[in-house]
């Protein structure tokens, strides 16, 4: 008797996808390398772009705000399509419009143009995000949070190469461009603002690559939807309130981590603005840098910006590897209270110049920066794993929610920080943002411990 097919919308494991497991994985992850790469690279090239277009902070902030909220918005619905139709297309497009945006940033000369750059950018990122995440954890099999942690730490490896590298490529082709010209001829950075549209190629490229390595594979679990049913409504409900409390944590985590990207920025231009002849004073925002300070301000922000996804990164990575199923909630507790502490530290760094010297400083500032992303980020692929084990027939909604649903509301850290920066100083402004943190380290004390361990299918 032949075996009869799958329910509809209930597939089950494509033959081909057992023999290709880990090469489907392995190019779902570099893809996420690729896209998150091409999201950071405005971030880390936002001194220079302040100078060049003469922005002013609040303009700043609201970009970095605009790129939270299209990000994350664009995620849960997504990821609803994602679940309802079985379908990875929407990550390779994502990918492609991530791409092509962002790769033009330095053609637009005015700051509507570069706030509609970061708004198709950031969606295209956002959009690759939910069914790339449930592909991955569905590529895992049974080991589905190594399996999310390694996509998270591939991520944040990619955002380390996007911040980077980005202010290194604009200055070397700038000053290639002008020692080709002529000896004495001073670098236009413009030219190597405008030379990223070359980006464009190694990113088609990889959304090719995508497209062949998950449009095929499905990311529910057969029967995931009959095993949730058979769950009492008040099973189920306790899930999914579950689910809403690592959602809410998640919201402060991501809001936390923008707060700090603006804090960051500010920081280093404090730090330049030293050897640039504009004030440092704490308690009041730097001027604008001249282009020369500006561009240094930018070797200095990428990879600044870039410890901090290396501690998420990290630290996400190691909880995917070494946390069981009942040290997953003492872990959501602890690492963002550690986190806390380092973040309050971090203004701090500047009053030991003295003593240890700029470069010092520096090392210490990196170290903080580490410790504050392991904080706000290291415990993020424990809540995607235990949010999809939470509600299996919903994994793309799962990760949805705890990735662009908590990254929509986080424009709210960069505006407000902005706010407090101008009215009270950098300090008072970091303060804030650590004790946010904080907060959602002891609202992790409220999950049902026991829920957590009965889900715990590693």
């Amino acid at each position: 008797m032949p075996t009869p097919p799958p329910p509809p919308g209930d597939p089950s494991p494509h033959p081909e996808l057992v023999t290709r497991r880990g090469r489907r994985f392995a190019t779902t992850v570099g893809a996420h390398t690729v896209v998150d790469a091409f999201s950071f690279i405005t971030v880390s090239l936002m001194p220079l772009l302040q100078t060049q277009l003469e922005l002013a902070d609040r303009q700043v902030a609201l970009l970095l705000g605009v790129g939270s909220i299209a990000s994350g918005l664009v995620q849960p619905l997504v990821a609803y399509f994602s679940d309802r139709w079985n379908t990875r297309l929407l990550a390779t497009l994502g990918l492609i419009v991530a791409c092509v945006a962002i790769s033009c940033v330095g053609l637009v000369s005015t700051f509507e143009q570069l706030l509609v750059i970061q708004v198709l950018g950031t969606m295209g990122v956002g959009a690759f995000h939910p069914p790339a995440a449930a592909a991955a954890g569905q590529l895992a099999g049974a080991r589905r949070s190594l399996g999310v942690a390694i996509f998270f730490m591939t991520g944040m490896l990619g955002g380390v190469l996007g911040n980077v590298l980005s202010p290194v490529y604009v200055r070397e082709v700038s000053h290639a461009v002008a020692a080709a010209a002529s000896e004495t001829t001073k670098p236009d950075y413009r030219v190597g603002l405008k030379a990223m549209v070359l980006f464009i190629v190694p990113g088609l490229i990889a959304a090719w690559l995508l497209a062949r390595a998950i449009h095929r594979v499905p990311h529910r679990l057969t029967n995931a939807r009959d095993g949730h049913l058979a769950l009492t409504p008040k099973e189920r409900a306790a899930r999914w309130r579950t689910v809403a409390m690592l959602y809410l944590g998640n919201i402060i985590w991501f809001t936390t981590n923008m707060s700090l990207i603006y804090i960051v920025f500010q920081w280093v231009k404090r730090f330049v603005s030293f050897d640039d002849g504009v004030a440092a004073n704490a308690a009041e925002p730097i001027g604008r840098l001249s282009e020369q300070a500006a561009a240094q301000a930018s070797l200095f922000n990428g990879p600044m910006q870039a410890s901090m996804q290396v501690g998420m990164g990290g630290a996400g990575l190691l909880a995917g590897w070494l946390l069981r199923t009942h040290h997953e909630k003492p872990a959501i507790v602890g690492v963002p209270l550690l986190g806390a502490a380092a973040v309050a530290c971090f203004p701090h760094a500047d009053a030991l110049r003295e003593t240890l010297g700029p470069g010092g400083v520096l090392a210490i500032a990196f170290a903080l920066s580490v410790a504050a992303g392991m904080g706000f980020g290291g415990m993020v692929p424990v809540t995607i794993s235990l949010a999809q084990r939470l509600i299996p027939h919903r994994t793309s909604m799962a990760s949805g929610l705890m990735l662009g649903g908590a990254w929509a509301f986080a424009f709210i850290g960069p505006i407000t920080t902005e706010h407090i920066h101008r009215t009270h100083g950098l300090y008072h402004a970091t303060y804030a943002a650590a004790a946010l943190l904080a907060t959602s380290g002891l609202l992790a004390l409220l999950l049902p411990t026991k829920l957590i361990h009965q889900v715990g299918v590693r």
